[in-house]
């Protein structure tokens, strides 16, 4: 298992580092991820819903000085399996560590926008030691709190194949 400081090789172009296309296993489903090369502390870029690991093509390269960055597709988006079920919060956060396994990934910093945002504060509840840090942009429920993140972990959210995202969160959420 590589370390934290290992860098990851691939190959470069006008623009920077060509990320490298992946595939790995979250418990049968196949997520794809893009991994550029790299030097530091892991930098985990979450693609938001309906988003793939592109959206970060033009901003992954700009951190590869400082970082070993990778960016995952989400179950259900672009080249990822898109199965008939596992779109619950709790296997979400589940696939983010599943992608994070394969790659020799302890510890990280992530980053995301979107829905993203509270997959990632319920991987900072449940996975805290995997945790360095998030940074969430436009976070799709801005008014959570811990615990809010584990009364919905516990409670499911609604299926996200087809999702009419709500405007507000019911009251058992909150």
């Amino acid at each position: 298992m590589p370390g934290r400081s290992q860098a990851i090789a691939c190959g470069r172009n006008n623009h920077g580092p060509v990320p490298i296309d992946k595939y790995i296993d979250s418990d049968g489903i196949r997520l794809h991820c893009l991994v550029w090369a790299g030097r530091g502390k892991s930098l985990i870029l979450l693609a938001g819903l309906g988003d793939t690991a592109h959206y970060y093509r033009e901003l992954a390269p700009r951190f590869t000085d400082r970082f070993r960055v990778a960016a995952l597709t989400r179950r259900g988006h672009g080249r990822s399996d898109k199965p008939g079920s596992g779109y619950d919060l709790d296997t979400l956060v589940k696939d983010i560590v599943h992608f994070l396994d394969p790659l020799g990934i302890d510890r990280a910093v992530f980053a995301g926008a979107s829905f993203v945002g509270v997959e990632m504060h319920g991987l900072a509840v449940c996975f805290a030691e995997r945790v360095e840090a998030l940074i969430s942009s436009m976070p799709f429920f801005p008014n959570m709190n811990q615990k809010s993140i584990l009364l919905m972990i516990r409670s499911g959210l609604p299926d996200l194949r087809n999702p009419a995202l709500p405007t507000s969160i019911p009251g058992r959420y909150i």
